[in-house]
Order: C-alpha cells, then structure tokens, then sequence
C-alpha cells in the first residue's frame, strides 16, 4: 500500500493511499478539523 500527502493551502492536506489491490482512496482533512474520503 502507497501513501501521499499533498499540502493545500488555505485548505489542509490531502492524503491518497493505494491499496494493495489498486484502488485509490483519497482523505482531504481540513485546518478545523473537517474530513472528507473520495
């Protein structure tokens, strides 16, 4: 399984992990704290 984070400003972060099976998933956490998977 692969892991990035990318930085977003004014935003937070965005990490994507890759599964061992290929599929992607995508975690955008904001600064207050909010989260949204994609």
């Amino acid at each position: 399984m692969g892991t990035r984070r990318t930085s977003l400003p004014g935003v937070g972060a965005q990490y994507d992990f890759t599964t061992e099976t290929g599929q992607h998933i995508s975690v955008v956490v904001h600064h207050d704290g909010r989260r949204f998977i994609g």
